[in-house]
Formats: C-alpha cells, structure tokens, sequence
C-alpha cells in the first residue's frame, strides 16, 4: 500500500476523465498522470534519492497535486510549507527538513529573496509562474518548462509501506516548530477511511478550500483520486 498506487488506479480506470481543475486550466487523469511522471523525472535527473526531502510553497494548486505524487513515485519526502510564515520561520523548516529543492509560486518571491540571505542546504528552486531575476548561488528552473516536455516512461522506485512520505511542521506553539512524520500507509489508510466514512465515489467533485499544505485539505488528495473523483 503506497500513495503512488492511488494515482496510478485513476489513471488506469479513468484516464478521458477530468482529475483537476485549477482556474480555467483543467487535465485528465491521463494528462495529470503525464504531468506527475515529467515532473518525477525531472527530480531524479537532479539527484533526489528515496527519502530526499522536497518542500513546496504555494497556495492551493494543480501543482499541489503533482508535487506530493511526484515526490510519492520517487520516494522522495514532501515537507508543504505553511506560506503565510515569515522568512526566518520558513528557512528555519528548511534547514530542520533538510530540503534539497523547493517548488515555490512567482508570487512569494520577495519572501523566498529573504528565505535566501537565510542558511538552508537549498540546492535547487523550481518556479511556479515566471522566474525572478534573484541573486543565489542555486539552480532556478520554470515549472512550467519543465512540463513541456515530451511524455516519456516512468518506472515508480520500490515504496515501503512504513517509509516516510510527507513530513509536516507544528505551529511551534510550545517552542520550535516540529516536524510529524506520515508514512504512506498513514496517508493510504486515512484516505481508505475517508472514502468509507464518506462514501466517496467517482462522480464526487471536490472542492480544495481548506489549504492543501495542512492535512485539513491534504487528504482529500489521496481519497478522491483514489475513487477517480
């Protein structure tokens, strides 16, 4: 049981149906699925190993969505940053994670110029949106550019069921914000439930209000793919 298996379900059943819509963008599962695995590869062309940490920082979006099934397929570990956090706070995640890339929106750019006068192990930045002209001694590449790539073959690494999958930080409240560990049968077994408690099906369509870095929302990721939603 791994979250890859979830995506690969909806695309196998459901491959002409549609899987996301993000603004006046929309894709199949197909598509989608096609998307995840450039993006998958693009990662391991850079040197993400299985239980490498990948951070993203962007408000509810397609890329959302890719980021945790890329990362899922590559047993890499996704840490979704909380984008409402100050400079010190989110370098401070960065560093604990040990996050060798980040996938940040064009948006947040002045607050990722600030992240990076910080001390973090950041080897790379993808950019959602256009890439800003910074100073940084790190590669930049453009989401977006990434996706134009021709689909290829993707062969998802062996997962463990108790391997670690998503790694997201507390408020901090007492101290120091602290990283919780969910393995993938944590995020399958919760998603199982959802479905059941819900009784989610194929022609459910779900709506991401809630902020898709925070299990409020994340869940609903892996329950309604999963049933081809």
């Amino acid at each position: 049981m791994n979250i890859w298996t979830t995506l690969e379900k909806a695309t196998s059943l459901y491959p002409e149906k549609i899987g996301v819509i993000d603004g006046d963008r929309s894709f199949t599962y197909k598509e989608i699925g096609e998307r995840v695995c450039t993006l998958a590869r693009f990662f391991q062309e850079h040197g993400i190993q299985p239980e490498d940490r990948i951070s993203i920082l962007d408000v509810n979006s397609c890329a959302f969505f890719e980021n945790y099934y890329a990362a899922a397929g590559i047993g890499a570990i996704l840490s979704p940053l909380n984008h409402r956090l100050s400079a010190k706070e989110i370098a401070y995640i960065l560093r604990d994670a040990g996050a060798r890339w980040l996938v940040v929106n064009s948006r947040f750019s002045p607050l990722v110029e600030n992240i990076l006068t910080e001390s973090t192990l950041l080897e790379g930045i993808l950019w959602i949106g256009e890439t800003p002209s910074l100073p940084a001694d790190i590669s930049f590449h453009q989401y977006e550019k990434i996706m134009d790539r021709e689909p290829a073959p993707f062969k998802p690494v062996p997962i463990r069921e108790e391997q670690v999958a998503q790694l997201y930080y507390t408020s901090g409240t007492t101290g120091s914000p602290k990283g919780v560990m969910l393995t993938h049968k944590n995020v399958c077994v919760h998603a199982l439930g959802a479905i059941g408690e819900l009784k989610l099906v194929d022609a459910d369509i779900w709506g991401h209000i809630a902020p898709m870095f925070h299990l409020a929302d994340a869940w609903a990721t892996f329950a309604i793919t999963w049933v081809g939603g």
